[in-house]
């Protein structure tokens, strides 16, 4: 389940949700311990072992999906993992996360880029191991570029669901999972064009239960598309690719399959048929020893800071300040839980408490690098434009910030503005590069598509609309996108013009008009292409006054005819005629 997908509706699906009881603190006499892994944090109130041997399950599952999907399985910041040892302790945060009651849910995965959050309850039961391999799934396909449909999403989740180890150095994928294939076999498939049109306000769709036609053919294609066809999985990585970027399903399948999307069917109906599944055992080319240190008590504001956090992402929300007050009564000195403060009142739209909060971690040398992207981008985005002064103190908030966080994309878009702002395009588009391939982000694409036009690198431009904007179905930034890389294909022109290239400007111009995104586009298009012609015209006339001056009185009456039925402007048609007179009187006296 990802908590943004609920998240996202959370404003207009509060009222209709029935009332939660608030979140309590947790009891000052229960201690909780903390265990930090590379891509990892986690903190428990479970036994020791049971952290422990979490710990080992979440590096384990991650370099198995790394091995077997070559996924980027490395999150832009740490995983906050919280254990709780029994359903009571776990069940408020659970159902904070998803907006009601959910018992059947053991374990949980949301957030948003720079803050991942994993839910566990230690003592569920044998859906306990599935539930954290779902999750975690979950937590690595998210690092893929672009949004991949609801349908994989799932599929793949419940496909690496059964991962795991076996003998001394193995890892093992695919296994068949018993109460899915019932169900297919019993209900026979539903039509995967309505398979693909399944989101997450659908009926089919249930992240309580995972179970019905949805989640067992989503795991079913899955497991045929991985596992059940070499072909298949030969163009396995193309077809994820082409779903990436927004292609439909049906295209999708002709381009990396060959075959059409019926085709696909027919193949997925005789698979579920077939009398045995195929599994994939891995075995790594450097085993791995993982070295589990022992977890350590976790400071009282460390622990509440964590779990105040992801209450500020959960339909309890208002429960987090609660919990950063009695961190900050744990520890007064705690710049992270100022930072965490500043992050809610954002929400809230209380920009003086989120100023007042950024200062104070700041200032306590906060380790929460958003904290100093939110710095940096409060000295560039003043109501007048910041002097070199702000724009120096913002950059280096952003590059403490990376310091911090190398995998931030905030950090380095942030650290891009600071650039544009200076008008140092070069290391402007190179920190924006470097924040989309951390997360493509439609916004950071369309600064970097106003610096590649501003420098006169069209096809840059174009290429991170098609890739970045267009398919991310954004309508109007891909118009406005197109729009100003059409105004840099004009202001290029016009300057070429006044160099005297006409012929090469007029070229760009008509190439700008035929392919304006729209008709402000297109009319300033003519306009300037009128200008472009009234400025060549002007130049004739005046190389015909020179020739006039030479005495040359018939050579510049030709040129005069040569530009006269071009004019279309009164007033310098007006010039033109009276001069071609002057011209053609002063040759005949020449004569």
């Amino acid at each position: 389940m990802h908590l943004s997908r609920f998240l996202a509706a959370a404003a207009m699906a509060l009222a209709a949700l029935p009332l939660l009881a608030s979140v309590s603190l947790p009891r000052e006499d229960k201690q909780w311990t903390r265990l930090e892994l590379d891509d990892y944090v986690i903190y428990s109130a479970a036994r020791d072992r049971v952290t422990r041997d979490v710990a080992q399950r979440l590096q384990l599952m991650r370099d198995g999906l790394a091995m077997s999907t070559h996924l980027n399985v490395h999150p832009p910041q740490k995983v906050t993992v919280i254990l709780f040892p029994n359903e009571r302790a776990f069940a408020p945060f659970r159902d904070a996360a998803m907006g009601k009651k959910m018992e059947h849910v053991a374990a949980l995965f949301g957030g948003t880029p720079d803050a991942g959050f994993m839910l566990i309850n230690a003592d569920s039961d044998a859906r306990f191991d599935r539930s954290v391999n779902h999750e975690l799934t979950h937590c690595v396909t998210r690092n893929t570029a672009g949004e991949l449909p609801l349908w994989f999403t799932e599929g793949i989740a419940e496909f690496y669901s059964t991962f795991q180890t076996f003998g001394r150095d193995k890892l093992r994928i695919g296994m068949p999972i018993s109460e899915h294939l019932v169900w297919l076999q019993n209900r026979g498939l539903i039509p995967l064009t309505r398979l693909f049109a399944i989101n997450v306000h659908s009926p089919d769709y249930s992240e309580k239960f995972r179970a019905g036609d949805f989640y067992a053919e989503s795991w079913l294609l899955v497991h045929y598309l991985m596992l059940g066809n070499p072909e298949r999985n030969k163009n396995f990585g193309n077809f994820i690719t082409l779903l990436a970027k927004n292609e439909a399903a049906p295209v999708a399948v002709e381009k990396a399959f060959g075959i059409s999307l019926a085709d696909l069917e027919k193949e997925l109906r005789r698979y579920l048929q077939s009398p045995t599944m195929h599994v994939a055992d891995f075995t790594p080319a450097a085993k791995h020893v993982y070295v589990i240190s022992d977890p350590v008590p976790a400071p009282r504001d460390a622990t509440l800071l964590s779990l105040g956090r992801f209450l500020a992402r959960s339909y309890a929300q208002d429960d987090a300040k609660l919990f950063y007050d009695a961190a900050l009564k744990a520890n007064p000195d705690n710049g992270d839980v100022y930072a965490a403060i500043a992050e809610l009142a954002e929400k809230d739209d209380d920009h003086a408490l989120r100023d007042a909060a950024i200062a104070k971690a700041v200032a306590l040398d906060t380790h929460d690098a958003n904290a100093y992207i939110t710095a940096g981008h409060a000295l560039l985005g003043g109501a007048e434009p910041p002097s070199p002064e702000q724009i120096e103190k913002s950059r280096k908030m952003f590059e403490k910030a990376i310091a911090l966080n190398p995998r931030s994309p905030y950090a380095y878009a942030g650290l891009g503005a600071s650039y544009f702002e200076s008008g140092d395009d070069a290391k402007a588009i190179s920190a924006y590069i470097h924040s989309l391939a951390l997360e493509p982000r439609d916004d950071i694409a369309f600064n970097l598509v106003a610096l590649y036009a501003r420098n006169g690198k069209r096809d840059l431009a174009q290429g991170i609309i098609d890739r970045y904007i267009t398919p991310r179905g954004n309508a109007q930034l891909a118009m406005d996108a197109r729009e100003t890389l059409a105004t840099s294909d004009l202001n290029r022109a016009i300057d070429l013009a006044l160099k005297g290239k006409t012929d090469e400007a007029m070229a760009i111009v008509r190439a700008a008009r035929d392919s304006a995104p729209n008709a402000t586009i297109q009319q300033r298009a003519s306009d300037v292409e009128s200008q472009i012609a009234r400025h060549r015209q002007i130049e004739e006339i005046n190389h015909a006054v020179e020739l006039a001056n030479q005495t040359r009185f018939d050579e510049a009456a030709a040129v005069i005819d040569t530009v006269l039925p071009e004019i279309t402007d009164a007033e310098l048609l007006s010039k033109a005629k009276t001069l071609r007179t002057q011209f053609e009187a002063a040759a005949k006296k020449k004569r």
